[in-house]
């Protein structure tokens, strides 16, 4: 099996509601923006779970408290509670899109290669 050629690609993820909605973006490596797009879910969620228990962002447990319920239904509630909060993109990289997002959090750990690129 030949290696897919890896693509530059902006990646976004972020809280919505109080929290603003996508403020962080990375540049990644990734052989097809569906893989992108999969990676920027991640760190989306891993934003959720960096502010559980805190500006109503609850967790497995707090929903079993909460709601009486047990593991199985507090975890597809909380599921629901960290989709209906999550927010995330990605687009193929340009400096275009670059100049648009340094402004937020950005992160570009591949500056030199990218740096011919359009």
């Amino acid at each position: 099996m030949s290696e897919q050629k890896q693509k530059f690609f902006i990646i976004g993820s972020g809280l919505c509601g109080g929290f603003g909605g996508i403020k962080n973006y990375e540049v990644i490596k990734s052989s097809s923006l569906e893989n992108a797009l999969e990676y920027a879910e991640i760190e989306a969620k891993e934003e959720y779970q960096r502010y559980e228990g805190c500006h109503g962002l609850r967790s497995i447990d707090e929903i079993m408290d909460e709601e009486g319920i047990d593991y199985d239904d507090a975890e597809y509630a909380y599921n629901d509670e960290v989709e209906s909060w999550i927010e995330y993109s990605a687009e193929p990289f340009s400096k275009e899109l670059e100049n648009k997002y340094k402004n937020y959090h950005y992160q570009n750990d591949y500056k030199e290669e990218t740096k011919g690129l359009n």
